[in-house]
């Protein structure tokens, strides 16, 4: 029990595990974006694609992603302190009622598909319609896989285990490339659906055997009276309106989307991709490792646990956000180019999306500090406050969508204007209501840091883009190479500033990170017995 405590406690070489797979993961999601993007360009079939996912996701996100960010965690990490037995026991249960309530959903969804996809596509013509049409009844597999997988995942968070849940989403990219490379030229546009597919399967299969050394066993049993699983579901109904909320804005996006200019829903989905790699890198990452150690310190009245570990979190993601944020906005035209200027992706395309990436980037540093945030709230079993602040911040959302696209006409960069004020609302009430729930926690030291971290980041990107342009007349950046070695030097002009500011004014986030990647080696050496 001890060796599972100390394992949950190690949040920064934790994340950075995190953080690793998943720079590999969207890696392969930016090459699959590339190719995505050099097949079709931004036009109607990417539209097309892009819009399959929006009810599949609304199925999981709804019946699965609630309980697990909100609820399942925290009462397996409790009982599992409390009774192994009981704990696995839950789990399987709670597996058993999942998928059968998944199976009717996607039976009920499938039947309607062609009336619903009209309704969140409006501007699609005839084609597209019934393509979309397809791909979605085919994607709705991929909620059965994801759901076991993330069941299984935050089992393994819980333990300490985030070695193999941090592979998943690599072997997920890894099969929407080959269903993008292989599978479409012998099925046509259905391939990039089976790639989905075969992704979602994968990554499931990738955790099941440490899952089951972990001490999990199939078991028979089928009982939604279950206390554990009345007390899951007690707690993630507020959360699942929440994100019932957040895919209704998706979809209002859709809609708006759709009614755009052709490869408008294309634009901002691979707007989205891109600025998400630094969002799941820090954000995500520090949310997920640490999630677990909060849960416990909260659920066992370790008050001065609860406090470091969320400060020091909440000050490590300013550290590595705020410059990242800062880079993106310099460096969006470049970005968009290297990662996605190729084949049918033309000049307009680029022009579009890198606007697009911009006014994203502006919102990075809130994007970043939700998921952590929220789940602060979550590990103290209140799960209701987020859920107010979320209709709040997608009230704004839709309202500012509406009146950048259709009043001002901004085109598809009205939607990520939109995304970045309403994150920033979402942001600031968190913040608000988090300095009323924790009185005992020093907020005006993270803010203090806050304008410390932007000052650096400022200094450091001007450093940048001097170096850009000092150094322009050495490189032939009309070819992808050339480009990318203007910009890698300017970046690391600009990290290296950024760095040596943090140093010389005695940054301790710097040290920690410093210090989690020499913890980073000694985890690796445990590696081999957690898949063994």
């Amino acid at each position: 029990m001890q060796k599972v405590i100390d394992k949950i406690s190690q949040v920064g070489s934790n994340a950075i595990i995190i953080a690793a797979a998943s720079l590999a993961s969207r890696l392969l999601g930016i090459f699959r974006d590339r190719v995505l993007a050099s097949e079709f360009g931004a036009g109607q079939t990417l539209d097309t694609y892009y819009s399959a996912f929006r009810i599949p996701d609304l199925i999981f996100n709804l019946l699965i992603l609630g309980a697990l960010s909100s609820a399942f965690i925290p009462v397996f990490s409790k009982l599992f302190f409390k009774d192994e037995k009981a704990a696995w026991k839950m789990v399987g249960n709670f597996i058993n009622v999942v998928l059968s309530v998944l199976v009717v959903a996607m039976i009920v969804v499938f039947i309607f598909a062609p009336w619903l996809m009209k309704l969140i596509s409006p501007g699609f013509n005839t084609v597209q319609l019934e393509d979309v049409t397809m791909l979605t009844r085919i994607m709705l597999l991929s909620p059965l896989f994801f759901a076991v997988s993330s069941i299984i995942g935050g089992v393994l968070n819980s333990l300490g285990r985030f070695f193999v849940y941090s592979l998943a989403p690599i072997l997920y990219n890894i099969g929407i490339i080959i269903g993008a490379l292989y599978l479409v030229p012998l099925w046509g546009i259905s391939g990039l659906a089976w790639g989905v597919v075969f992704g979602a399967m994968a990554h499931m299969l990738v955790q099941t055997p440490t899952f089951f050394k972990a001490g999990f066993r199939i078991q028979k049993v089928f009982d939604y009276k279950e206390k554990y699983l009345l007390r899951i579901i007690k707690l993630m109904l507020p959360v699942t309106i929440g994100l019932a909320v957040v895919q209704i804005n998706l979809l209002v996006d859709n809609i708006i989307g759709s009614t755009l200019e052709n490869g408008s829903i294309a634009i901002i989905n691979l707007a989205t991709n891109i600025i998400s790699m630094p969002v799941g890198l820090v954000g995500i990452s520090f949310a997920v490792s640490v999630f677990p150690v909060l849960s416990y310190a909260y659920s066992q009245k370790k008050e001065d646990v609860f406090v470091e570990n969320f400060v020091s979190t909440f000050k490590m993601i300013l550290f590595l956000i705020i410059p990242s944020m800062i880079f993106a906005i310099i460096f969006r035209a470049h970005i968009v180019r290297i990662l996605l200027g190729a084949g049918l992706f033309n000049v307009s395309n680029t022009i579009w999306t890198s606007r697009t990436l911009g006014y994203m980037a502006f919102g990075l540093v809130a994007q970043a500090l939700i998921p952590f945030l929220t789940r602060a709230f979550y590990a103290s079993g209140d799960t209701k406050t987020p859920v107010k602040i979320v209709f709040i911040s997608v009230l704004v959302n839709v309202v500012a969508s509406i009146f950048f696209t259709k009043v001002l006409d901004y085109k598809v960069v009205g939607l990520a204007l939109s995304a970045t004020i309403a994150a920033f609302v979402n942001v600031f009430f968190l913040l608000g209501l988090l300095t009323k729930k924790f009185h005992h926690i020093d907020f005006n030291r993270l803010f203090m840091a806050t304008g410390e971290y932007l000052a650096f980041s400022i200094i450091a990107g001007l450093a940048s883009y001097g170096t850009l342009y000092f150094i322009e007349p050495y490189f032939y950046t009309i070819r992808t190479i050339g480009l990318i070695g203007q910009t890698a030097i300017a970046v690391f002009v600009g990290v290296f500033v950024y760095l040596l500011l943090s140093t010389i004014f005695k940054s301790k986030e710097a040290q920690k990170f410093t210090d989690s990647f020499a913890g980073i080696f000694r985890r690796l050496s445990g590696i081999g017995k957690e898949l063994g």
